[in-house]
């Protein structure tokens, strides 16, 4: 008996995972990006951070089950990568942009570091974004919903265009309180002049 009792909870463990796992879909994919559907748990056409968040542990419980191998699993990107406009929900195109981006940088770190840095420096430096760009209703200055909609236009354009961004989500990303040095709820040509004057100092100097 006692032997029977030791046994049982093991073999149970891995079925009861399985089942918890397969309520969350039957079809998740054990490799490459993960489609919008299966993420949509509830259907409404957006992604929450916390459907985000338990279909990606799914995938990981199913391939550590499955004995498959889980490369990058702690090097995952987060949420805040793909949800460009910041409004805590993704919709399908801000989910294709990501992976769009996370396939290039993965492509990306196949060259070497110097031609990397190099590159990505010279690429930088020539595309710095303008004010006007911004200033959506070129009124003059610059609201957080225009830098929001605007940064996730300019990410959505240079993937597009095949540029690397490695920097999508990162924490050290400048974000509209960065620039609104005198916290009036709006950026000024000359704060966004700041700005980038500083931002072209400190590439310099990497």
């Amino acid at each position: 008996m006692k032997n029977i009792a030791n046994i049982i909870p093991l073999f149970l463990v891995p079925l009861l995972s399985v089942t918890s796992i397969s309520s969350i879909s039957a079809e998740l994919p054990m490799r490459g990006p993960i489609p919008f559907a299966n993420y949509d748990l509830d259907g409404n056409g957006l992604i929450s951070e916390q459907e985000f968040v338990d279909v990606r542990k799914a995938r990981r419980q199913r391939k550590a089950i499955q004995g498959l191998a889980m490369k990058r699993a702690d090097k995952a990107p987060l949420f805040a990568t793909f949800d460009l406009n910041l409004d805590g929900q993704l919709t399908p195109e801000e989910l294709s942009t990501g992976q769009q981006a996370q396939m290039q940088n993965r492509r990306g770190k196949a060259l070497s570091a110097n031609f990397k840095s190099s590159n990505a420096g010279m690429k930088q430096g020539l595309h710095m974004p303008k004010f006007a760009k911004f200033d959506l209703n070129g009124d003059g200055v610059i609201l957080e919903q225009e830098f929001n909609a605007a940064r996730a236009a300019r990410i959505k354009n240079r993937v597009e265009q095949g540029y690397s961004m490695q920097n999508i989500g990162n924490v050290n990303t400048n974000t509209f309180a960065d620039i609104d040095t005198d916290n009036d709820g709006k950026i000024s040509s000359a704060e966004f002049t700041e700005h980038q004057a500083g931002q072209r100092q400190r590439m310099m100097k990497k």
